[in-house]
Parts: C-alpha cells; sequence; structure tokens
C-alpha cells in the first residue's frame, strides 16, 4: 500500500510540474504576440508645419546668406540629413527644406514654426507629407532655420508690500497715542427710556379711565 500511494504521489507531482511549464510556455508565448502587435498598433501623432510656398533651386539658396539677407535675420544650417520628416524643438520664423534632388520645388518654406511642429521637402507641391513613390515627397538634403523665437518666460505676479501695524510711542512724561472710542451718552438713554415708560404709563392710565367711564354702575337693590 505505501509503495503505491508514494507512485500516485509521484505520478501527482509529476503532471502537476507538466501543466505549470505548459501554462508558463502559453503565457509567454502571449507576452511575445503582445509585443509584435504593440508597436504597429500605436501610433504617434504628428503635427505638420503649414507649408507657406516652395522656391527653385540654386545653388546661392543653399547657403545661410541668401535667406538671412531675404528675411534679415540669422539663419543656421543642418546638412545632409536624408530623412523624411523632421520635427523642429523650438519655434523659428521660417524654416526651409531643401530635397535631395533639384527641381522647381526643391526648397519648401514654412513660416512661423512653433516647437514640435514636423516640416517636410514637399517636392510635389501638394502641401502634404507622402514620402515614397515616383510620385511622393523626397527626403531632405539639409534644413535651414531662420529666426529662432525664444520661449516666453514666465509672468511672475507682483508681491504686495506687507502693512506695518500701527505703533504707539510714548514715555513716562510724554503723551501716549490711545485709540479713541466713540462716546457713550449714558444720560441720553436713560431719559430715552425714562420718556417712553412714562408713554407707557399715560397710556395704561387713559385706558383704565376709559373702563371706568364706559362700565355701568350696578343698581342697589
Amino acid at each position: 500500500m505505501a509503495r503505491w500511494l508514494n507512485k500516485t504521489e509521484g505520478s501527482t507531482i509529476t503532471q502537476t510540474k507538466s501543466v505549470g511549464r505548459k501554462v508558463a510556455m502559453v503565457g509567454a508565448a502571449a507576452l511575445l504576440a503582445l509585443a509584435a502587435i504593440a508597436p504597429a498598433g500605436v501610433s504617434a501623432v504628428v503635427t505638420y508645419a503649414t507649408v507657406d510656398g516652395h522656391s527653385g533651386f540654386s545653388a546661392e539658396k543653399n547657403n545661410i546668406e541668401y535667406w538671412q539677407t531675404m528675411w534679415s535675420t540669422t539663419c543656421t544650417k543642418l546638412d545632409e540629413l536624408g530623412v523624411d520628416i523632421y520635427t523642429v524643438t523650438q519655434g523659428y520664423a521660417h524654416v526651409v527644406v531643401k530635397a535631395g534632388n533639384d527641381g522647381a520645388y526643391a526648397n519648401t518654406i514654412f513660416n512661423d514654426v512653433a516647437a514640435g511642429e514636423t516640416v517636410f521637402a514637399d517636392t510635389n507641391n501638394n502641401n502634404t507629407s507622402d514620402p515614397g513613390g515616383p510620385a511622393g515627397d523626397k527626403q531632405s538634403g539639409h534644413i535651414i532655420f531662420c529666426g529662432p523665437v525664444a520661449s516666453p518666460s514666465p509672468t511672475v505676479a507682483p508681491t504686495a508690500a506687507p502693512t506695518a501695524a500701527p505703533s504707539f510711542t510714548g514715555g513716562a512724561g510724554g503723551v501716549t497715542d490711545q485709540p479713541t472710542l466713540p462716546p457713550t451718552d449714558r444720560s441720553g438713554g436713560l431719559a430715552n427710556v425714562s420718556d417712553s415708560l412714562g408713554l407707557v404709563l399715560m397710556l395704561m392710565a387713559a385706558a383704565l379711565a376709559g373702563l371706568m367711564v364706559l362700565t355701568p354702575a350696578r343698581r342697589r337693590r
């Protein structure tokens, strides 16, 4: 009997371990499947800057001096990007995206670009970022940033100065500034009470007199 119990217990333990391994394998497979699906299902929201114009290719337009003279401001240049889109990290008055190829729409111009907005080379002149294919936008060759816009500094509310408490001055032989209290006219108050009490007594006396007059006298038998 003891041997049979041992065999049964061993079989039960073996089956339990086998089931646990299968559950762990299924859980791991599910996690891998979620990891593979999650990046495809979640897409970042892109805010595109508005295309304000285009300029054809010329060698001088590849230099920041050309755009600095046009807009009377300072410019910087980011060379050899080779990307479809680019998100600016601060605001600019003007951004020029030069495509990797030449043509009538080689330079895409964006005005008043805010931090976090995305620019692109709009080489097919449809004001939309649609890279890829023969008719799609080409990748950017370089980007010129002009007129950086400084971030506004936070406004600090003015702090009111604390109001000084009134001080009372005076010495042993001097005059001490004491707060003036309103006068209390006790005599006037007593007079008003006396007048009111007298009026009440007069009214009661008049009422009693009236009752005495109106009440008929009893006949004597």
